[in-house]
This record gives C-alpha cells, sequence and structure tokens, in this order.
C-alpha cells in the first residue's frame, strides 16, 4: 500500500509551517512501516528534515531512498549534503562521486565537490572539480567564482585573479565576484585596487558586512586608519554580533591608543578563531573582590604577549589575591621568581586549585590599562647568573660594543612577511669599527648567518641558546639588542636592556603610532619604516645611531 503523495505533502508543509519536529517524526514512522516506500515520498521527507536541520534524519531518508534506488541521482546528491553538514567529509566525497558519476553532466554536484575538497584542504582535486563544474556551464560567474576562491585559498594568486576578472566580464554586478577578487588584490598587496572592488561589492550589496570588514583591514594596511574605522563601525552598525569586524577594530582602537573602548573589543578574540579560551568549573573573574582568594591566570597567546602582560599580576597581588599562573613550558625558567607570581605551573602539567579564572590577555581590560597607568617599572625580568658552560665561554670571549641581532620571527605568525627582515639588511651594522655582533636568532632562520659575505661577521650564539632562560642570560651580557618585533624583543624590554625595535610601516597594534618610544618598556626605543615600506632606510637610521651610541 502507497501512501498518497499529494496527502502527504500536504501534512507535511502544515507540520514544517508549524515547527512541528514531533510531527513531521511521527509521520516518517508512519511512512517507515508502509512495506512499499516511495522514493519520491523518501525525498519529501528528507526536505523536510533538512528544514529542521536534522541531518542525520535526512541521512537515513536518503540510506532508504538507495536502497531501492541504487542510481538515484538526488539520492546520492542530498546524502553527500547531509553527511557533509555532519562533518563526514570522506562520506560526503563518495556520495558526491557517485551522484557525479550517475549524471557527469550536472554542475552542482561538482561544485559541492570542490567546495569539499577544498574544505579538506586536498587543493588538487578541488580545482579540478571545480573546472569540471565550469566546463558544465562555461559562461557561468557562479562557477567561477567559487573556482577563483579555491585558487585563493590554494595560494595560486594569480589563477584566482584570472578567473575572478572573467566572472565579473561576465556578470558585472556580481558582488561576490567584486568582494572575493578585492581579497585576491589585497593578497597581491595591491591595497588601493582591493579598496575598489570591495566598495563596488558595497555599491551592490549595501549590507555586505564581509566586504565592509577587508575593506577595514585593507585600509589599515594601507595606514588609513580613521577610514579603516569607519569601515568596521559599518559593518557592525549592519551586524553587531560580527565577531571579525569586531576583532579587527579592536586592533585599530589600541593601535591609535583608544584603550577603553579598544580593550571591550579585544574580549571578542574568543569568537574570532578561539585563541585559547579555557572553560573551567570555577568561575570566571570579573572585577570582584580577591582578598585571600586563589586566581588562576593562564597564558593564552603568544611568548611575547606573556613577556609583555606579566607584569599585570602584581596588580592582582595589590588587590589581595594569591596567584596561580600557567605558562608555555619553555618559559618556566625565566619566569620564576617574577614578583606578583605566588606558584607558577607549566601548560600541560598539574592543574591547581583556584577559585576564579582569567585569561592573561583579558587582565589589561579588566584592570582598565592605558599608556598612563601601564606598570612600566624595568626590569620585572631577570637573567640567572649563569647558564650552560659554552655559552658562557663565547660570551665571555667578544670585545667592544656588544651587539645582539634578531631579523626575523615566528614564520607562521600572519604578518611575518613584514615584520622580519633578511639578515643581509643588518650587514653595514657588522662592519662598524668597535662593535661585535651576536646573533640571539634561533630556529630555522639562524641558518641565515651562513649566507652571508663574511659570515665570521656574526657570532653565533643558537648552539648555545637553549632555553629563554639561556637567552636571557645572553642578553644580560650584550650592550644593546636589535631586533624586530620578536618575543626576544619582548624579553629584552622586560628585562631593562636597550633594545631597538624593527617595524614595519603598519605595525602591531601595541607599538602605537608616531612615536619612537614605548611606554610598555621604557629602555626600548622604536625605529619604524617609512611609506616606502622598505627596510634599508630603517637600517641606514640604525647604523647611523649605532656609530654614535658606541
Amino acid at each position: 500500500m502507497k501512501l498518497s503523495i499529494t496527502a502527504v505533502k500536504s501534512d507535511l508543509e502544515q507540520l514544517i509551517n508549524a515547527g512541528d519536529a514531533s510531527g513531521i517524526r511521527q509521520l516518517y514512522a508512519r511512512f517507515q512501516q508502509k512495506t512499499d516506500l516511495d522514493p519520491d515520498l523518501c525525498l519529501l521527507f528528507a526536505s523536510a528534515f533538512a528544514s529542521l536541520g536534522d541531518m542525520v534524519s535526512v541521512e537515513a531518508c536518503c540510506r532508504a531512498l538507495i536502497s531501492q534506488v541504487p542510481d538515484h541521482y538526488l539520492g546520492h546528491f542530498n546524502l553527500g549534503l547531509a553527511l557533509q553538514n555532519q562533518g563526514k567529509g570522506d562520506e560526503a566525497i563518495e556520495s558526491y562521486v557517485a551522484a557525479a558519476s550517475i549524471r557527469p553532466t550536472e554542475s552542482g554536484v561538482w561544485s559541492n565537490l570542490a567546495q569539499l575538497y577544498a574544505d579538506l584542504m586536498r587543493y588538487p582535486e578541488a580545482i579540478d572539480a571545480g573546472e569540471n563544474a565550469l566546463r558544465r556551464v562555461p559562461h557561468a560567474a557562479v562557477a567561477m567564482n567559487n573556482l577563483g576562491v579555491i585558487y585563493r585559498r590554494s595560494g595560486d594568486l594569480e589563477a584566482a585573479n584570472q578567473i575572478l576578472r572573467q566572472a565579473l566580464e561576465t556578470e558585472p554586478r556580481y558582488a561576490d565576484a567584486a568582494y572575493n577578487y578585492g581579497l585576491v588584490l589585497a593578497d597581491q598587496d595591491d591595497g588601493e585596487s582591493a579598496k575598489s572592488y570591495y566598495r563596488r561589492a558595497i555599491e551592490l550589496r549595501p549590507d555586505y558586512v564581509e566586504a565592509f570588514t577587508d575593506l577595514g583591514s585593507v585600509c589599515r594596511t594601507l595606514a588609513q586608519y580613521d577610514e579603516a574605522l569607519q569601515a568596521y563601525d559599518q559593518a557592525l552598525k549592519i551586524d553587531p554580533d560580527y565577531t571579525e569586524a569586531r576583532w579587527n577594530r579592536a586592533l585599530q582602537l589600541l593601535m591609535l591608543g583608544r584603550f577603553d573602548q579598544g580593550w571591550q573589543d579585544y574580549e571578542t578574540r574568543w569568537q574570532s578563531g578561539g585563541r585559547g579560551r579555557r572553560r573551567f568549573k570555577r568561575p570566571v573573574w570579573k572585577t570582584e573582590p580577591l582578598d585571600g582568594k586563589r586566581i588562576f591566570v593562564y597564558a593564552e597567546q603568544g611568548l611575547g604577549d606573556t613577556f609583555q602582560f606579566i607584569r599585570l599580576l602584581v596588580l592582582l597581588k595589590a588587590r589581595g589575591a594569591i596567584t596561580v599562573v600557567e605558562c608555555q613550558p619553555s618559559l618556566v625558567g625565566v619566569l620564576h621568581g617574577v614578583d606578583g607570581i605566588d606558584e607558577l605551573v607549566p601548560r600541560g602539567g598539574r592543574r591547581p586549585v583556584f577559585d576564579v579564572h582569567v585569561a592573561l590577555l583579558s587582565l589589561p581590560g579588566l584592570l582598565q590599562i592605558d599608556e598612563h597607568n601601564i606598570p612600566a617599572s624595568v626590569p620585572y625580568l631577570h637573567a640567572p647568573t649563569t647558564a650552560n658552560q659554552p655559552l658562557v665561554d663565547v660570551l665571555s670571549g667578544g670585545d667592544g660594543f656588544r651587539v645582539g641581532l634578531v631579523w626575523a620571527g615566528n614564520a607562521s605568525h600572519s604578518n611575518d612577511r613584514n615584520r622580519s627582515c633578511r639578515l643581509q639588511e643588518f650587514s653595514e651594522l657588522m662592519q662598524i669599527d668597535g662593535v661585535t655582533c651576536y646573533g640571539l636568532q634561533v630556529g630555522e632562520r639562524a641558518q641565515d648567518i651562513g649566507s652571508l659575505d663574511a659570515p665570521a661577521s656574526v657570532i653565533d650564539l643558537s648552539p648555545q641558546l637553549q632555553s629563554f632562560s639561556d637567552t636571557a642570560y645572553a642578553l644580560s651580557q650584550l650592550d644593546l639588542v636589535i631586533s624586530v618585533d620578536t618575543s626576544v624583543a619582548h624579553l629584552a624590554g622586560a628585562m631593562g636592556k636597550p633594545v631597538w625595535l624593527l617595524l614595519p610601516f603598519v605595525p602591531d597594534w601595541r607599538w602605537l603610532l608616531d612615536r619612537d618610544d614605548s611606554p610598555w618598556y621604557p629602555s626600548m626605543t622604536l625605529f619604524r619604516q617609512d611609506e616606502t615600506r622598505q627596510w634599508a632606510p630603517v637600517l641606514e637610521r640604525v647604523r647611523a645611531q649605532l656609530v654614535m651610541q658606541k
């Protein structure tokens, strides 16, 4: 006996409009009891469950359909959708491939395959599927746009640029293509052109919150800071809950020294990519009295952030707290004995007992820190009195004015291509009479010394720098540190050592703008790139200053 499709459809529409999930499931249970399952009804119920977001039931409906009609295109296609939405990527691929084998001329299945492969970072397969989709509809701007997005994600910016231009030539009023083309242009460091395409996307779609947000970001890279803020503000007028806009506005406000609003927006980091939030049964500290309470403070971001903000623990001690600090394991040695820390534990070690907890970089906002009340008494980090003997021996041999050099940060940092430089840029410093240069660089970039015309002009300390305690000891033996924006610069500043910090044209927020000093580190001098965004003019100024300093 068959159920009437018309009757079931009518009942389903009423149940869907009423949001009656229970009623839909009861009707489906009746349907399943019938021995003669109708494929069209299977699809109908799959659609109903999809409207409820119940992908498990969608999967069940599609599998029931395929068991009756193994070569049913929509059965396999919708099964792929259900599996993809459940995060079952490999199974979804199998279903889409099956659907494509049944109807190889359908562009939709190839488009979904391309997106799924891209999400799994299987870019060659994603590109192949995207090109298949485009071949099925050779003039479809949507397929061109989707392929352009995949090319960009794969790192092939030239191919992305070309196909997205074709999409816009095919459909000039296609907002998504204009936006994605702007993203590619920004990646290619053509910020002004990127701006024009973001604005074009916004003209076509005035509520395009992503385009406003990326307009703000490209304005920031162009040092057009007021315009950046306006774009972020506009994005948040459209969608106050859009975390990427609020997070980027936080960075811009902090760079401009507008700390009050900046710290408030900075808390959006928990929604924007996670960034290390921890969850405990004990409550989060929200400025309530701390007399006699144990507060657990955990490092959540980079090593330099920990060095910079660990100073705030003294303010918690002043409120009567017992401070328990969790830090990155590599920092335990150098943070041991820091004023304001009662108990120090490494991340991944035992979980201490505490009453309340807080993330380290939430403290500035909670404590209402601005450039006028930063606890800037240095040193607050100290070097050990000795180190491994090979390091002691190397440092005991140099003479003259002793300068430590750091030319590169963590290569995985999102702005590393702008903040790091080539060691060759420092070559003029190594030729100054009376100056001895020491390489404080560790990791892969320490090998850059071997590429110098005269490698002996820099004494490479990397083999002896096995920990941050070793680095701190080395810093204590030097007269000056010249560094790009890295954790070593923070460590030197926290130790009160003279530091000359080399900054890109658009610096990290903490270095503010239009000043050559830092409220965070009194012993630090900032050397900023000018609008040419080149390191050579910066190092020329550094060399002239060093000649006078030594």
